[in-house]
């Protein structure tokens, strides 16, 4: 996702959406100079987040997925208004390894 700043300023507001499942995102919207994250759907829990060049989520674990510690799959989106710009990756998700010998399992199937 382009965070330069130069993009950022063309931006006025903008969002980055993770999406866990079909059920459960994060959404974090940008604007102003200011940047606040909750959950959508039925929790709406919200999410510390702190943002520069980098973002930074305080993401519990619980609330993404109750087997995060083995694994966790995740795409995200970049987004203004409701129109998607970016998707990463293009299709499918990402899986985030939670656990030293879940990636070994993965790594070296046998």
């Amino acid at each position: 996702v382009d965070f330069d700043t130069h993009f950022r300023a063309q931006l006025p507001k903008w969002s980055l959406v993770f999406t866990f499942s079909k059920e459960l995102q994060l959404t974090v919207i940008f604007s102003g100079g200011h940047s606040q994250a909750a959950f959508s759907g039925s929790s709406s829990q919200k999410v510390s987040c702190a943002f520069d060049h980098i973002l930074e989520l305080a993401v519990p674990l619980h609330a993404v997925n109750s087997q995060a510690a083995d694994h966790l799959n995740m795409s995200v989106e970049l987004r203004t208004d409701d129109q998607a710009l970016e998707r990463y990756p293009t299709e499918g998700s990402f899986i985030l390894i939670g656990s030293p010998s879940v990636l070994e399992r993965l790594a070296w199937p046998v």
